[in-house]
């Protein structure tokens, strides 16, 4: 290309003429004639404000909870023997590589067990992870665990899946309370006598017909979500 451009400026080293014609180019001048000589310039380099950040990985964790052994019985006069029973699987669950230990807890496991209302419910001091079966299994207890296992996993070839097997013992049962008062509150408390007169005019006693009108009584009465026992002295 520049041959043809040469001969279309001719030999005059117009320089001007040049950088109007050839705004692209940068101008070199032999110094033994007045031949114009263009080479290509470099383009200027611009960052790219859209260019996109690279994107946070993630990796798979698949739950396992353990189950009791089971007492098989015997045939004839042979002994009960104990069958191993398979833990219950769950997953695979998807977890960002930038998650932190709490939102690691919170989202794998309710995405991941059914009936899991509450983190409390998991035993966390039994949690152990693994990449296969035959690796040996590390604890996965604590944040500082949790960050190893990160590591671990980033670590690891690009062929490589990222998944690893974590293994706990069930969670434990929320139980209903039935009781009237609160499992925090006494079931017989003293009060007051603002407080015993303000509750008899809430909650007015009733007497059975036989009950004697001499002597102590007692009654419990259930005021809101506390009850409590009340002594009355019967005239």
């Amino acid at each position: 290309m520049a041959g043809p451009i040469r001969n279309w400026l001719g030999a005059y080293g117009n320089k001007n003429l040049a950088e109007m014609v050839l705004p692209k180019y940068e101008l070199a001048f032999n110094v033994y004639g007045n031949k114009l000589i263009c080479s290509p310039s470099k383009p200027a380099t611009t960052e790219d404000a859209s260019t996109p950040e690279p994107e946070v990985g993630s990796f798979s964790v698949v739950l396992l909870v353990l189950q009791k052994d089971q007492q098989m019985k015997g045939k004839g006069r042979k002994p009960r023997k104990v069958v191993g029973v398979d833990p219950k699987t769950y997953g695979p669950v998807a977890v960002s590589m930038d998650a932190t230990w709490a939102v690691f807890l919170q989202e794998s496991f309710r995405a991941g067990i059914p009936k899991l209302q509450d983190v409390r419910q998991l035993r966390i001091d039994t949690f152990h992870w693994y990449f296969t079966k035959r690796d040996i299994s590390l604890p996965l207890q604590t944040e500082s665990n949790f960050s190893h296992a990160a590591m671990r996993l980033q670590s690891r070839k690009v062929n490589e899946e990222k998944l690893i097997y974590l293994e706990m013992q069930p969670p434990r049962q929320i139980q209903q309370r039935e009781e009237e008062h609160l499992p925090w509150e006494p079931t017989s408390t003293t009060l007051s006598v603002a407080e015993s007169g303000r509750a008899s005019r809430q909650s007015p006693l009733f007497l059975d017909e036989d009950q004697s009108r001499v002597g102590r009584s007692e009654y419990r009465i259930r005021e809101g979500f506390v009850c409590f026992e009340m002594s009355v002295e019967l005239n």
